[in-house]
């Protein structure tokens, strides 16, 4: 009989209740699509962020107490790294060295191309890099290539102590920073030309920092790697954990206030809805239906409200949360199934809430007065 009365009331009072279903829906919407871009994005806003560069290095230890020289074995810091998992998106190793060209100093660095342009995206490179295993090849930094007037093609001599290596230009690195006043070889190249077969001066890491702290995953480096020190790029790490969970509480903040006008207008759409139900609740009272019992009925009825609302506040939150990724990230939100029960959760609530006020009112009248007339 309980569930025939509320199929029956939602039936015939669909109309009058469309308002309010409308505001649930909306409000609905809106904290599934702030939980979808929170729950689903948090990772890959962190890849995205992990365009400005490393945010981890690794040096030698023995660097900080005066040691002159002082490298790191290349083999044993791939391994390693590589044991830290997903949370490590890219490393580069470089060795640096002073040498002559042009009868001046200038920096030297070798590395890994790959992986140096691919956890430094900004670099901007003019003709090609070199490839890995290329020993003849160098990437001249803009400055030193302005200076000395070096064009693409052209060769250039380099001498450290008593060896001297000749390399082709293959491109001109431009990044507004240190990097345009260096010559850039291949780690291969550099460790031949210095005689440092296997080592490398400092590793730049790009780690995610959603999931583990910068600072776990450099102690995890250092314990791995007792001769190396992880020193933090703190400036990149504490922006990316603060423009995230900016991100997440704009939107948390957004979800909340729709959620709260939602309420009050469920409150004002019941409040309505009680008033013409006034006879009906009077008549129900004076054939013995407890005031528990009467209150159930319409808070079930806001519940049934509320479901609705939040199944169609799910599926459009959904709609607005993948042009949110798609529009700001650039990729996709994934359907997450405890997305869709906490939109439902909140839907429900919200619906329950905004009715109890109007429903407690409704139950205040006297059975006697009301069917009376007055």
């Amino acid at each position: 009989m309980f569930l025939h009365i509320l199929a029956k009331s939602l039936r015939h009072r669909w109309s009058r209740i469309l308002v309010a279903v409308l505001a649930v829906t909306m409000g609905a919407s809106l904290a599934a699509a702030a939980l979808s871009v929170s729950v689903g994005m948090e990772e890959k806003v962190g890849r995205t962020l992990r365009a400005y560069g490393a945010n981890l290095v690794l040096v030698p230890k023995s660097a900080a107490l005066g040691v002159s020289d002082a490298t790191l074995v290349e083999s044993d810091l791939t391994v390693h790294v590589n044991h830290l998992g997903s949370s490590v998106l890219g490393h580069a190793p470089f060795l640096y060295a002073v040498v002559e060209s042009e009868g001046q100093p200038v920096a030297l660095a070798g590395t890994w191309f790959d992986a140096a342009t691919r956890i430094n995206p900004w670099w901007k490179i003019e003709g090609n890099a070199p490839a890995n295993d290329d020993r003849a090849s160098a990437l001249v930094g803009a400055n030193v290539a302005d200076k000395w007037r070096v064009k693409i093609g052209d060769d250039l001599a380099v001498r450290y102590r008593d060896s001297q290596t000749n390399f082709r230009v293959t491109g001109i690195l431009n990044t507004g920073g240190a990097e345009d006043d260096q010559i850039f070889v291949s780690l291969a190249a550099a460790q031949a030309l210095t005689n440092r077969a296997g080592q490398v001066s400092l590793a730049q890491i790009s780690a995610l920092t959603t999931q583990t702290p910068l600072e776990e995953t450099a102690r995890a480096v250092e314990q791995m790697l007792p001769a190396a020190q992880a020193k933090t790029v703190q400036q990149i790490a504490q922006g990316e954990v603060a423009l995230i969970r900016r991100v997440q509480a704009l939107l948390a903040l957004i979800a909340a206030i729709v959620l709260v006008a939602a309420a009050v207008s469920v409150g004002a759409t019941m409040t309505t809805v009680m008033l013409e139900r006034k006879r009906e609740i009077g008549l129900m009272k004076a054939i013995g239906a407890e005031a528990r019992r009467i209150g159930a009925l319409f808070l079930a009825e806001a519940g049934a409200l509320g479901i609705v609302g939040g199944l169609a506040g799910y599926a459009l939150g959904f709609a607005f949360a993948q042009i949110i990724a798609q529009s700001v990230f650039a990729t996709a939100v994934e359907l997450n199934g405890w997305v869709a029960v906490a939109a439902l959760v909140i839907a429900v609530t919200v619906a329950v809430i905004g009715s109890v006020l109007p429903v407690r009112r409704a139950l205040a009248v006297e059975a006697a007065v009301v069917l009376r007339g007055e």
